[in-house]
């Protein structure tokens, strides 16, 4: 089952689709999150005008995307995932565009669920942040601290240096950076 914290990008179009999921997930908020909890599409024709995610919307603008679209990836009733659309202008999705959204997601859930991901098929999907979770380890084992909070001081890193969470992740683990222990 798909969470937030386990929410895996496997395909984007673009480096803004990209940036716009690793930003999701360092501020552990946007349109993907709402749509895999709530198993139902999240339409924002407006960022400017939401509050709904504040960490998130602001990266956004910054990329210059006015309006996101999510879909849950639905097996019965189990969301595998998330498909998000994205606009530089505020426009909201007409029906017809809507429909076509929730096909497509209707044809990556049959993508999701014949995947192997013990194969040695070079184009087996991999994970985008793979990285992200062994430095969460590498964390846990340096600090002492729970895998969560791991998670939270990446991500914490990553959004006050504005900085994507995959190199924040890498710096720990080359070793180029050292996040500190809480002191007493």
């Amino acid at each position: 089952m798909t969470t937030a914290a386990t929410v895996e990008m496997t395909w984007f179009s673009d480096e803004i689709s990209a940036r716009l999921d690793d930003d999701q997930f360092t501020t552990g908020e946007g349109p993907v999150f709402d749509a895999i909890t709530g198993h139902r599409p999240i339409l924002c024709p407006s960022l400017a005008t939401t509050s709904r995610w504040p960490g998130f919307t602001a990266c956004a603008l910054k990329l210059g995307v006015h309006a996101v679209f999510a879909f849950p990836v639905l097996h019965g009733p189990t969301c595998v995932g998330a498909m998000m659309c994205h606009r530089g202008e505020a426009a909201p999705m007409s029906d017809v565009q809507v429909a076509a959204a929730m096909t497509l997601t209707d044809l990556l859930r049959s993508d999701v669920m014949a995947w192997d991901t013990d194969s040695s098929d070079p184009d087996a999907p991999s994970f985008h942040r793979a990285v992200v979770h062994q430095a969460a380890g590498i964390l846990f084992a340096r600090l002492a601290i729970p895998v969560d909070d791991a998670l939270a001081r990446l991500r914490a890193h990553a959004f006050s240096h504005q900085r994507a969470i995959t190199d924040v992740a890498h710096d720990v683990i080359t070793g180029h950076l050292h996040l500190p222990q809480d002191t007493a």
